[in-house]
């Protein structure tokens, strides 16, 4: 009898273990699961809540606490929500508020990443008007918080949260539908920082017409991404003491 084949991809790492766990999905007979391991053994498989189809797994921190996305369809209705796994073993996923099971198909919630202590940071996708917003769900997730945008920014991303000091990073952008008008005007994306209160904040560009992005942050503000310098080269970055070197635009 022949086996249909595991293909798996690992999304993320927690190292404050003796053997370093990891996360992600898998595709299993044409639908999504996720996984746990421990070195190379499966520890568990992460189901969705109940009528949920898992569409992600994405961050694990040193808690053993799991973050994703989900989708639930009923009838002709279909909706949106970022899930997470408690770290205890059998406990099930929590779907992140906002979701809306009444039945709105234009908001999707993408989780990025998740901290020490459960702090979740992500995105919010307005399909409707190619609007993205970055997200942060506090434990325990009966809301979220959106920080707003940078500047004149029309859309943005969070990308990751730092281990212990809750310094979000990810990318603005603008969206095709709100504008700026023309969409050509619109200035290229741009890595940027957010250190838990106030707005959002710019990180310099490696040149004035270059695109940014940014997708890691540590505890001493490093923060790793990627830009491009004035031969339009894009290179991987790191900007050190990034928080003293952020600007609001």
């Amino acid at each position: 009898m022949m086996r249909r084949p595991i293909r798996a991809a690992v999304a993320a790492v927690a190292t404050a273990f003796l053997v370093p766990l990891l996360v992600g999905d898998a595709v299993k007979g044409g639908s999504l699961v996720g996984l746990e391991w421990e070195g190379t053994r499966i520890l568990r498989r992460l189901a969705p809540p109940a009528g949920y189809a898992l569409t992600s797994v994405t961050a694990l921190n040193n808690a053993g606490q799991i973050a994703g996305s989900g989708e639930a369809v009923k009838d002709d209705e279909s909706w949106s929500a970022g899930l997470v796994w408690p770290a205890r073993r059998g406990a099930a996923a929590v779907p992140l508020q906002r979701f809306w099971p009444a039945g709105v198909p234009y908001d999707f919630w993408y989780p990025r990443d998740i901290d020490r202590a459960g702090r979740i940071v992500g995105t919010h996708d307005y399909t409707r008007l190619d609007t993205r917003t970055p997200t942060q769900w506090l434990p325990p997730y009966a809301t979220e918080k959106e920080p707003g945008l940078l500047g004149e920014r029309t859309s943005g991303t969070f990308e990751a949260i730092s281990p212990t000091t809750d310094v979000s990073v990810g990318t603005a952008s603008d969206s095709h539908m709100v504008g700026p008008f023309p969409p050509e005007t619109a200035p290229p994306e741009q890595a940027q920082i957010w250190p838990g209160t106030g707005p959002l904040l710019a990180l310099p560009r490696l040149s004035p017409e270059g695109a940014s992005q940014a997708y890691a942050v540590s505890d001493d503000q490093r923060v790793g991404g990627s830009a491009a310098d004035a031969r339009s080269t894009t290179r991987a970055v790191i900007w050190t003491c990034a928080l003293r070197q952020a600007y609001r635009p």
